[in-house]
């Protein structure tokens, strides 16, 4: 958490992308289309927001995963033998 409200952009963006996209949603539908519509366009937000809060979580760890490279951690653990 506090590593979160630290980035002060990186939360107002996080925060200010669900009233915009629910703002353009309501844009988009209208009365007389089907509930099918309606439910694609959320299914659509949600994997939108789910696609951009993981890219942000790898691009967090980047550095992370660099360290450990460096030190020859490898990327698949090794079992004792």
């Amino acid at each position: 958490m506090e590593v979160l409200l630290r980035d002060k952009l990186n939360l107002f963006i996080l925060l200010a992308q669900a009233p915009i996209i629910a703002l353009l949603t309501y844009f988009v539908i209208s009365e007389n289309q089907t509930r099918d519509f309606a439910y694609f366009i959320l299914s659509l937000v949600a994997v939108w927001f789910g696609t951009a809060v993981a890219a942000q979580e790898t691009i967090r760890e980047h550095p992370i995963y660099d360290r450990e490279r460096m030190v020859n951690v490898g990327l698949v653990p090794l079992s004792n033998l």
